[in-house]
């Protein structure tokens, strides 16, 4: 039988689409500029939220509804099995990925009249893999479109059906030793990579999302009232906390009090509108950083108004979801016309 979808987690998925794509959108107007310029003032929305840059909210989300929905999906299954649920991981990533990548390549070459590059032809495998982003975060590489967030997601799925089992067998301790790892790891972390985007510091996303679903499944008032203080107390106190450990429980918090408020939207056309944005998610999620750079450079920003900029993002964002389902059908079209067995 086919598994009743759960509200609660398109409605989340919708808003952290659009967290990231207002994220991406504000990021022109403030990356690599003083803080507090006219330029700032023209931002869609706050820099910050919960006194946590509104992008790690986002992706915060995104890792705890990934591990909810793969609980949601597997949790019930005796055994999984592992031939069948990596092929299914792969064909929802990899194939729109590489078809976005060649047709972005095409524009840019049109664009730019050509193709020219300091970076080793070798290095073009980590686009192949979908890793081209992880790895842009310290090292250049072939990245065009999508972000970190691909490369990190392959690595969870990779470890998902073992944290599928581990979460069943022994929850409490998956949780705890999961904790452990990223407390220490964020305590005394050197490596050159960002440690935003080492998966050991996003397993407690993904496992409370897990155990979410498999334990926990409702937001009582028990859970409402704590997550909605530690966000009043993070946003009037500002502590000087570790980013990595404010994402976590923000994160979380947030998490609790979105499914809360889930139950107040649940009627057909909220529905219908957080199923679309949930169904081109992974599409948008590909397509938006380049839109987005492509629309915002044919204008002047110092020049822009506030009224302006929001015309402008509504701009980007029609143009995302318009090419985003274009993405959507030619994958869809191809996988089951061209390629099919």
């Amino acid at each position: 039988m086919k598994k009743e979808r759960l509200f609660y987690l398109d409605f989340i998925r919708a808003i952290s689409t659009l967290i990231i794509v207002i994220t991406h959108y504000n990021a022109v107007f403030f990356w690599g500029r003083t803080p507090g310029t006219e330029l700032w003032s023209k931002l869609v929305t706050p820099k910050d939220v919960f006194n946590l840059y509104i992008g790690n909210l986002g992706v915060s989300l995104f890792f705890i509804i990934s591990g909810a929905t793969m609980m949601y999906v597997y949790g019930q299954k005796d055994k999984i099995d592992l031939k069948t649920f990596f092929k299914k991981r792969f064909m929802s990533l990899y194939p729109m990925f590489w078809i976005a990548y060649i047709a972005c390549f095409l524009y840019l070459f049109y664009v730019n009249k050509g193709f020219s590059t300091s970076v080793p032809y070798w290095r073009f495998i980590f686009t192949a893999i979908g890793f081209d982003g992880y790895l842009a975060t310290f090292t250049s590489t072939f990245y065009l479109l999508g972000e970190w967030f691909l490369g990190c997601i392959v690595l969870i799925y990779l470890v998902m059906p073992f944290l599928i089992k581990a979460v069943k067998k022994k929850p409490l301790l998956t949780f705890v030793i999961s904790l452990v790892v990223y407390i220490l790891l964020v305590l005394f972390y050197k490596l050159p990579l960002p440690i935003s985007v080492v998966i050991f510091t996003r397993l407690p996303e993904v496992i409370f999302g897990m155990l979410f679903v498999a334990y926990i499944k409702k937001v009582k008032v028990a859970y409402l009232l704590p997550s909605l203080a530690v966000l009043a107390l993070n946003t009037v106190l500002a502590p000087h906390i570790n980013d990595s450990f404010q994402t976590t429980y923000v994160g979380i918090a947030t998490f609790l009090v979105l499914v809360f408020i889930s139950q107040f939207f649940k009627f057909a056309v909220a529905e219908n509108i957080c199923s679309e944005i949930g169904k081109y998610s992974y599409a948008i999620f590909l397509v938006h950083h380049q839109v987005i750079s492509q629309i915002t450079s044919k204008f002047n920003l110092d020049t822009l108004t506030r009224g302006n900029s929001y015309v402008l993002f509504l701009l980007c964002l029609s143009v995302t979801f318009i090419l985003s389902k274009i993405l959507f059908d030619t994958e869809k079209y191809l996988m089951s016309h061209v390629f099919r067995k």
